[in-house]
């Protein structure tokens, strides 16, 4: 697989995107050690926005094809698939 970082001219960014060489492809929020200044912001649900616009705005079904999945990943917390469809895990669930 091939691991890409994105960032647009306006700004919009996401943490990995993760394609493998048959060209499937995931996105992915790394929330870890993230400060946030604006505590009426929730952090989860601005990087959920962030990968769902991202997907919608880069889906080419000629190229591309729409992600595997999007996800945003913690530092502790629980696993869950939020409504939007947005997985949400913390990075021990990575390991081993």
């Amino acid at each position: 697989a091939h691991v890409a970082q994105y960032r647009d001219n306006k700004g919009h960014e996401i943490d990995a995107i993760v394609q493998t060489q048959a060209g499937d492809w995931a996105a992915f929020e790394i929330m870890i050690g993230e400060r946030h200044s604006d505590k009426a912001v929730d952090p989860i649900d601005k990087a959920a926005r962030s990968l769902t616009h991202f997907a919608t705005r880069i889906v080419d079904p000629l190229r591309t094809g729409p992600p595997l999945s999007l996800n945003v990943v913690t530092a502790t917390g629980p696993a869950y698939r939020r409504a939007d469809g947005v997985n949400v895990f913390p990075i021990t669930a990575l390991r081993p």
